[in-house]
């Protein structure tokens, strides 16, 4: 889990990368069931290592997950400060799952 100082850093760069609102919510896990063929149902969650979070992508921590019109999944190359995030629309996307103090 990154800090809420790092939280808040990357929360303002997907803002201004991707020009859209990102919600202010501290998630460590989402489900998510592709409508692309070739991507088996996956759970993604913060810490843990990833591959084919993309055709073809590399094996990669996720770093941190946020929400928008769509999940952002990020990583070291990949939207932690740099790039673009992998991307999943919402309508893949089954289960989320907050960290405890963000919790309603």
């Amino acid at each position: 889990m990154i800090d809420k100082q790092k939280h808040n850093e990357l929360l303002e760069y997907l803002s201004k990368t991707m020009k859209v609102h990102v919600k202010d919510k501290r998630i460590k896990a989402i489900t998510v069931n592709s409508a692309n063929h070739w991507q088996p149902k996956m759970h993604i969650e913060v810490g843990q290592y990833y591959r084919d979070l993309e055709k073809d992508a590399p094996r990669e921590k996720v770093t941190a997950i946020y929400e928008s019109t769509i999940f952002y999944v990020c990583t070291a190359t990949r939207g932690d400060m740099t790039g673009f995030p992998y991307l999943f629309a919402r309508p893949d996307v089954k289960r989320v799952v907050l960290y405890p103090d963000d919790e309603d």
